[in-house]
């Protein structure tokens, strides 16, 4: 009995692994699209919700293509951008870009308040999720409300 549980351990666990295993090369012509949805609650009582939108394309020279958009209910908080980088996060533009950490596509800023963001997009298979981390946050919390996040095949960006 104990032989087989320990043998269905394995099975289980080496299915898990072989389930949300991906390689960057597994991630080539194909698209992420994923929406975040978080309240902000200020130290005030007042709070806003806002939605990041990430489409990240990696094409099939291995280029990191991302198109960032942040609609908020505050409004020094909404903004969009492009960027432009490889797979360690180098590239062209001032603006953050993803990289590939190995097991997931990952970018950091610090904003003009001083808050340390990390971004993270974790990838299996057609599926994925999304994390927000912060550090250096002062007088607000912040609370994921909703998300969506999916791999397709293609260029959603409808660049090359």
């Amino acid at each position: 009995m104990k032989c087989m549980l320990a043998v269905s351990a394995l099975i289980a666990s080496g299915f898990v692994l072989s389930a949300s295993a991906q390689t960057f090369e597994a991630l080539e012509g194909k698209s992420i699209v994923a929406q975040y949805s978080e309240v902000v609650l200020l130290g005030n009582g007042r709070n806003f919700s806002q939605t990041w939108t990430e489409i990240v394309y990696v094409s099939s020279k291995g280029r990191i293509f991302h198109r960032h958009d942040l609609k908020s209910g505050s409004v020094g908080n909404q903004g969009s951008h492009e960027a432009i980088g490889d797979r360690e996060g180098a590239g062209e533009s001032r603006q953050a870009k993803f990289a590939w950490t190995g097991s997931a596509l990952s970018r950091q800023w610090t904003n003009r308040r001083g808050v340390h963001f990390r971004q993270i997009i974790n990838v299996s298979g057609s599926g994925c999720s999304m994390s927000l981390l912060r550090e250096n946050i002062r007088n607000f919390t912040a609370r994921e409300t909703a998300q969506s996040c999916k791999v397709v095949s293609g260029n959603a960006l409808g660049t090359s």
